[in-house]
């Protein structure tokens, strides 16, 4: 079964509204709030405590300066901090702090240091690691929000390594968007991520299909989603 949560009227209004600019209120009454949306949350999704990895096998978009180009991706995230990811000819290993290329051929190589924060972000930022280990989150409820007819929670998100905002459909407790600044470009920008469609695998409600905009509403990447395994055999000594 498939879960579409999108709404045009809803990107428009989440990407020209500044959310960076609430205010948080970390009362009790707030915490109380925050935790029952967060229980409803994990409720929707599903019980993630058993999952120790996931691979996934899918197509990524990204525009180029001739167009645009498609390509097959292949990624492994162990929990809660080593990940891989393969598409083309390149596959980039993070494990922990530390990160490496490696080659067709076999051979490694470093990645720069500057790298790593932006490509672990993805990884922290991975609904399945939020929920498997949010007490190593500060989770708070900023506002409601009703736009098209319907009503979104948003909660601001931070640890020590990364902050986001999660706009939660209230209608499915399933996230609906995620905000955050990104350094992968010329300049820090700030990335609109819709969760458009969600599918069950065992059980759990995994994103399928997203699409990323910039802070002018470009489109700037869009991941299908065909294959999602959790738990498989893994070599852990290629981290």
């Amino acid at each position: 079964m498939n879960f579409k949560v999108i709404s045009l009227t809803a990107i428009v209004f989440f990407i020209i509204t500044n959310l960076y600019s609430f205010e948080t209120e970390n009362s009790e009454a707030n915490r109380s709030k925050t935790k029952q949306i967060f229980n409803k949350i994990v409720k929707a999704i599903g019980n993630v405590d058993s999952i120790r990895n996931v691979q996934t096998k899918g197509k990524t978009w990204q525009p180029i300066e001739q167009g645009s180009m498609t390509f097959e991706t292949n990624v492994t995230a162990i929990f809660p901090d080593k990940f891989k990811v393969k598409f083309l000819d390149q596959e980039f290993i993070i494990s922990e702090n530390k990160g490496w290329r490696k080659y067709p051929k076999g051979y490694f190589e470093n990645l720069p240091s500057s790298l790593i924060p932006e490509i672990m972000g993805n990884l922290k930022r991975n609904l399945i690691n939020l929920l498997k280990f949010q007490n190593e989150y500060e989770i708070i409820f900023l506002k409601e929000k009703e736009v098209d007819g319907k009503s979104y929670d948003i909660l601001q998100v931070n640890n020590d390594e990364i902050q986001f905002k999660l706009i939660i459909d209230k209608e499915t407790n399933l996230p609906f968007q995620m905000i955050y600044e990104s350094d992968e470009y010329e300049k820090p920008i700030s990335i609109y991520r819709m969760i458009k469609e969600y599918k069950d695998f065992n059980g759990i409600k995994f994103p399928i299909h997203t699409i990323s905009y910039d802070e002018s509403g470009n489109k700037i990447s869009e991941i299908k989603i065909s294959e999602v395994k959790f738990n498989v055999e893994i070599d852990e000594d290629e981290f």
